[in-house]
């Protein structure tokens, strides 16, 4: 009258159970290495921001006051930075010479009351394409929007609304 069902051993559950889990981190990976870019933390960028010091072959934006920004980038050269630091601020392109960093980075001290951070932009593959000096906390997100043109989107705490 009763059918024997038929029950997995042991080690298949095991299996089925590592096999579920390979396939749910490989879709939170996929998912992750899409157009996001990401920073690294560098002391040496740090002491290249404090020193007044700009990088060869790269464009330079800050958002924020002029005076005192909330964050300086400098984009290798071959490489775009979209207008839009999220929350309706914008990048603005600026010539790096040593007295407009100066003026820039001792306003971010101020401003910040405590000391901003240097940090590598590396693109999707690891590759170094920019500099950044803020607050390793307000940044929100780096992406390729299109080729070459990339966005770098800001958190401002003064700001209610999650961001873009």
């Amino acid at each position: 009258m009763f059918k024997k069902v038929m029950t997995p051993k042991q080690g298949d559950l095991r299996m089925i159970t590592v096999i579920g889990l390979i396939f749910m981190l490989f879709l939170a990976f996929s998912g992750c290495a899409t157009s996001y870019w990401h920073f690294e933390q560098s002391p040496m960028i740090t002491r290249i921001f404090d020193a007044y010091q700009s990088l060869p072959n790269q464009n330079y934006y800050y958002t924020g006051g002029e005076k005192k920004p909330d964050a300086i980038v400098g984009m290798h050269h071959s490489y775009t930075l979209t207008k839009d630091s999220g929350f309706g601020r914008k990048w603005q392109v600026f010539d790096p010479s040593a007295t407009a960093l100066k003026e820039m980075v001792d306003g971010m001290h101020k401003q910040l009351g405590r000391k901003p951070n240097g940090a590598l932009i590396l693109d999707t593959t690891g590759r170094q394409v920019g500099v950044i000096y803020s607050l390793s906390n307000t940044i929100r997100r780096i992406k390729t929007v299109e080729d070459k043109k990339i966005a770098i989107w800001v958190y401002y705490p003064d700001d209610v609304a999650s961001g873009p």
